[in-house]
């Protein structure tokens, strides 16, 4: 009873401190009001400020326990105990941060600002456990992709950017020189190579994709693609049997040309607005942000490729040292560090939140040492548990006698 009462008042006290504690909007939008109720503890999975009440409520619970029947057991306890676990895993097997993503950040009901992060928690259809259900589901779907090459080993290691869903075509973004490696197999030489390619404007711009291709540095197109702003092409390569080794690199090199300096589109063309009166005017036409090269579709000897794979690198001084890699483009050419963050929080949010599953993506973490590691850890787990539960029966043994 004792632990009833103080399990009570920690409750009240807890939830009346904390609920009183709110951000009440932006005060520019008077005379609109904002509620953005952070009391709860967002971006969090669950209510963070109330964990200290959980011992004491595990107490409550084993009490109530010992007093359930067999039958109360199995219609409501067990199922109860099941769901909270199945709880708990959802924010364990996904980076709960992505709970919010897919919603509205705000909108105003009767002059109220409602916030993702109130919203999420008074709508059960964006309750934060019905969409990481869904996102679960997804997780489930996807992570066969993640790791399928193919059997020529195809891998967009380096300057392909992360796929993404664009209508119902995925792309993917080609940012200035894209790596793609793949194996030659003796049983099914690779004989043509077809890539579908479309420059995208992001915003009103006039540039041309000016794209040169190379195979183990030789020249595959002797003159190079043009892609006006929007068109879509297919990009067929013969591949001639001595450009082959055991091991290839393709090269994708990309750069945009203005419609203005580029003579190589057609006078007909009705792309004709000076790039310079952009803000970002400063910028170099290889970095301007207007326009993307995206990569629609691979296939080799006529047969698609899965372009949904993960192979990014993980940057890091120790790269070099550990495996000898040298970087090209992430990591070589282009040292933002902004960048490597991109690649790091990208994965975190695409594959299980397993830290020890993470490393399978980066081609120049070594994997030998941290799979010897992982094994020797689940090893002594398991020994330390049999040792465990032996001396717990020897003990409940001796202490029958």
């Amino acid at each position: 009873m004792a632990e009833l009462w103080v399990f009570l008042i920690l409750f009240v006290t807890s939830i009346l401190f904390y609920s009183a504690i709110y951000n009440p909007g932006d005060p520019t939008l008077v005379p609109l009001k904002g509620v953005a109720a952070l009391w709860h503890g967002e971006f969090s999975w669950g209510p963070r400020y109330l964990v200290s009440l959980i011992p004491f409520g595990v107490l409550i619970i084993g009490t109530i326990y010992q007093t359930l029947s067999k039958r109360a057991k199995l219609v409501i306890f067990y199922p109860l105990l099941i769901l909270g676990i199945y709880v708990q895993l959802l924010g364990v097997l996904m980076p709960y941060q992505i709970k919010l993503h897919e919603l509205e950040d705000r909108f105003f009901l009767n002059g109220t600002e409602y916030t993702n992060f109130l919203y999420s928690n008074l709508l059960p259809r964006y309750s934060p456990v019905f969409m990481m259900s869904k996102k679960l589901v997804k997780l489930a779907q996807n992570l066969p992709k993640t790791l399928d090459h193919g059997i020529y080993n195809v891998r967009f290691y380096d300057g392909v950017d992360f796929p993404f869903q664009v209508g119902s075509e995925r792309w993917r973004v080609i940012e200035d020189k894209g790596y793609i490696s793949f194996d030659n197999i003796t049983n099914s030489p690779v004989k043509k190579i077809s890539l579908g390619l479309i420059n995208h404007p992001i915003e009103e711009a006039s540039y041309s994709a000016v794209i040169q291709i190379s195979l183990n540095n030789h020249e595959m197109n002797k003159k190079e693609e043009i892609l006006l702003p929007s068109e879509r092409k297919q990009i067929e390569l013969n591949i001639p049997e001595d450009y082959l080794q055991p091991k290839n690199l393709l090269v994708i090199n990309t750069r945009f040309k203005s419609v203005k300096d580029d003579l190589l589109l057609s006078e007909t063309s009705t792309y004709r607005d000076d790039p310079a009166r952009y803000e970002n005017k400063n910028l170099q036409p290889k970095k301007h942000i207007s326009q993307i090269l995206g990569l629609i579709s691979f296939s080799i000897n006529g047969s698609e490729v899965n372009t949904e794979s993960l192979d990014f690198p993980y940057i890091s001084a120790l790269g070099f040292p550990m495996t000898g890699v040298k970087y090209a483009n992430w990591g070589g050419v282009e040292r933002d560090p902004w960048k490597t963050w991109h690649i790091h929080t990208q994965i975190y949010e695409r594959v299980p939140d397993f830290w020890w599953f993470k490393f399978l993506y980066y081609w120049d973490v070594p994997k030998v040492p941290i799979f010897l590691l992982l094994t020797s850890l689940i090893f002594l787990t398991i020994y330390s548990g049999f040792k465990t539960f032996r001396l717990i029966l020897k003990k409940v043994h001796s202490d029958s006698w």
